[in-house]
C-alpha cells in the first residue's frame, strides 16, 4: 500500500488523470477492506470525479460498483442500489 500514494503524485504530476483517478480507486479499496470507510468513500468520490471528466465509462462504471459495495456493507442499501 505505501506505493500506491507515490505512484499517485507521479501521475498527478505527469498529468495522466486517468491513471491517477485508477490509483485514487485503489487507494479508496484498500481504506475500505482495511476499515476507513469514510475515506475510502472520499476516494472514491475523487476517483469517479476523474472517470467522468476523462470520458471513461469503465472506470465509472467500476468506480460506482465500489462505492456500491461500500454503502451496502454499511448498511444503506438504498444508497447502494443508486
Amino acid at each position: 500500500m505505501q506505493h500506491l500514494p507515490t505512484r499517485l503524485r507521479h501521475r498527478a504530476r505527469h498529468r495522466d488523470r486517468r491513471a491517477e483517478g485508477v490509483s485514487l480507486s485503489n487507494l479508496g479499496r484498500l481504506d475500505a477492506d482495511h476499515g476507513s470507510r469514510e475515506e475510502a468513500a472520499q476516494y472514491h468520490g475523487r476517483a469517479l470525479a476523474i472517470a467522468r471528466e476523462v470520458g471513461s465509462q469503465r472506470d465509472e462504471g467500476y468506480v460506482l460498483a465500489n462505492l456500491g459495495s461500500l454503502r451496502a456493507d454499511e448498511g444503506w442499501l438504498d444508497e447502494a442500489r443508486v
